[in-house]
């Protein structure tokens, strides 16, 4: 058995399309055709894979910087600790791929709460400011999710979505 995950895929797919697809009836439509999703999906996991650490460590980066400029709508103070703490585990050359992940997933409810209390305590001003910091964050983060599904084909204008390797 295979460790890898890299490795376990292949396979999977491999026997997937040199095996299970030409059994599969050719008069069952939705069975070729699902047969032929997975396949997809599994080569799409395979292409992604060895990009995941790195597309962790952006995604950090750029939560790090979006609640760096959070911050000053911050009243309790706990979005500077949470960010020193993410920039910290980012940093650290051993910094695990759940440490990432795990660093993403507090900054992400934090600036959430941070963006809510103060979108709501707000004026117009902070609220115009606010708006314009979480539309750039999301803009740059939902480019980088259509660049990683850009292989599956669903893209309206595919050669409008930057390579996932420049954006990460």
């Amino acid at each position: 058995m295979q460790l890898r995950a890299d490795l376990q895929l292949a396979t999977a797919i491999r026997a997937l399309t040199e095996v299970v697809l030409p059994a599969v009836d050719a008069d069952n439509a939705l069975a070729v055709e699902q047969t032929q999703v997975v396949i997809g999906m599994l080569q799409l996991m395979a292409a992604r894979l060895p990009l995941q650490y790195r597309y962790d460590c952006d995604e950090l980066a750029r939560l790090l910087t979006l609640c760096r400029a959070l911050q000053p709508y911050d009243d309790d103070g706990g979005l500077a600790g949470a960010t020193h703490a993410g920039a910290e585990v980012l940093a650290r050359a051993r910094a695990t791929p759940q440490e990432i992940l795990d660093a993403i997933h507090g900054l992400r409810t934090l600036s959430g709460a941070v963006v809510s209390s103060a979108y709501r305590d707000g004026d117009d001003a902070a609220r115009a400011a606010l708006s314009a910091l979480v539309l750039t964050h999301a803009d740059e983060q939902l480019l980088r999710e259509r660049a990683w599904f850009a292989p599956q084909g669903w893209e309206l204008e595919p050669d409008g979505v930057p390579p996932l390797e420049d954006l990460v």
